[in-house]
């Protein structure tokens, strides 16, 4: 009987040590579809969500689980720029780049994010889908993750992402912002220098010359940096990195056995409110900035988007439980609702789109009028201008770019003149990109031949 006992005992003790030595703390599971993931790794009470959409590769979007909290989150949804599956291991290099986005397609930047973070946004993946509050507030909990930390922070690879957010009285609002809603959650906003109680540090790399300085990544003075050269060449990479192991230790080890990403923040909650029982959409988009390599990824907690009742809004209003009154799938555009008389659609007072003739940038009388009507609208509504200019598919890449920000330029300082302050307007050019109709005919490069002007919330 004893000797059964402990044979029991160094069985259980076996398992156990062959599971630590086997397993990673982090899980990632890129299998199951896309709504699927949604629904079971990220809707919590009170939503109810439809119309789920990937806007990107398959493996840039997954389930993660986590044995421990070292991350303020156990499980959720990852989004990544590159592939999620290649993360949950030890943190062994400065930097590792995958692929989000389908290159074989005509590469589009998502024009939200490219006005939000004021960039050209690369290798981007974007998982949008439309939902119902069942209460005033929306939230959930999130954090940014990503391999341009430390030694890229203060660079132009701010890696970028944002949570879109639109619907009855929400116009296109990021909610992944800091505390107190006007600063843009990113790589040089958090990180070990500026929010550092924001700041998760994973980072225990050197990778810089033998003697060259610099202010960036893990600080080493010159007598370490040639210590490392001279007896920790075994933990030299041939790319010209170097571990320094006293860094590492400092570490928790946790997260270092655990993730691939050098750098993370603390969990931020994202939230807004909302109307009860109102169609809204939300769009979820994190991208590579200033090149296509090194990855970042969003972590966001299972369940954690919600709604709930809110009375301290602002000009608060009680509301009804519609539950058992909403036809769900007419809601969600999977059954078409009854016929009704059909009248045409309010034109939107805080857009116009401005047309221009082939090769110009010159304004026609008539967009000057409309341009005239959406100034005097402007002036008595708060919120910033985005001001977006576009081109037809004829012509250079160069040709086109310059052109599409000279048309922008151009209504930008028309409405400048009829009293819009320059400083609520932002202009961005976008070539021949999101075209609005085909290129192949006169008519559809008439209408690509444009600048978007939007009132906007931000």
């Amino acid at each position: 009987m004893l000797y059964r006992y402990f044979l029991v005992i160094g069985l259980l003790v076996g398992l156990m040590g062959e599971r630590a030595a086997g397993q990673s703390r982090l899980r990632i599971d890129a299998a199951a579809p896309v709504d699927s993931l949604v629904d079971n790794a990220l809707v919590g009470r009170g939503v109810r969500v439809g119309n789920v959409r990937l806007s990107g590769l398959r493996t840039s979007l997954g389930s993660f689980a986590i044995d421990t909290n070292i991350i303020g989150m156990r499980r959720g949804l990852l989004l990544s720029t590159g592939d999620v599956r290649k993360i949950a291991h030890e943190n062994s290099s400065p930097g590792t780049s995958g692929v989000a986005a389908d290159f074989g397609q005509k590469f589009r930047p998502d024009k939200d994010l490219a006005r939000i973070c004021r960039c050209r946004p690369a290798d981007q993946v974007i998982l949008e889908f439309d939902f119902v509050p069942a209460h005033n507030a929306v939230s959930f909990r999130y954090c940014f993750a990503s391999e341009e930390y430390r030694e890229f922070v203060g660079s132009g690879f701010d890696d970028a992402f944002a949570f879109v957010l639109s619907g009855p009285r929400v116009a296109r609002r990021n909610l992944a912002v800091l505390p107190g809603g006007r600063v843009r959650v990113a790589i040089n906003t958090v990180n070990h220098r500026r929010r550092a109680e924001l700041y998760l540090n994973n980072d225990y790399f050197l990778n810089y010359g033998l003697l060259k300085k610099s202010k960036k990544g893990p600080h080493a003075s010159w007598p370490r940096r040639v210590w490392n050269w001279l007896f920790n060449r075994h933990n030299h990479d041939p790319r010209g990195f170097y571990a320094l192991e006293k860094e590492k230790k400092k570490l928790n080890q946790a997260l270092v056995s655990s993730f691939e990403y050098d750098g993370f923040t603390r969990v931020l909650t994202a939230q807004a409110y909302v109307q009860p029982w109102q169609l809204y959409h939300l769009k979820l988009v994190v991208a590579d900035v200033g090149d296509a390599a090194f990855d970042s990824g969003v972590f966001l907690e299972q369940g954690s988007f919600s709604s709930a009742r809110d009375t301290t809004e602002p000009g608060f209003v009680a509301y009804r439980d519609m539950s058992r009154r909403m036809n769900w799938d007419s809601i969600f555009g999977r059954l078409r609702p009854a016929p009704t008389v059909l009248t045409a659609p309010a034109p939107d007072p805080s857009t116009v789109i401005i047309g221009f003739a082939v090769d110009a940038d010159g304004l026609a009388p008539a967009e000057r009028v409309r341009l005239d009507a959406f100034a005097h609208y402007a002036l008595a509504h708060p919120g910033q201008l985005q001001i977006q200019g576009f081109t037809d598919n004829t012509g250079s890449s160069r040709h086109n770019q310059q052109l599409s920000e000279r048309r922008a330029l151009r209504v930008m300082f028309y409405l400048s003149r009829q009293g819009v302050p320059r400083s609520r307007m932002q202009y961005l050019g976008l070539s021949a990109e999101n075209p609005v109709a085909s290129n192949e005919d006169d008519e559809g490069r008439a209408a690509n031949r444009r600048v978007e002007v939007s009132l906007v919330d931000d």
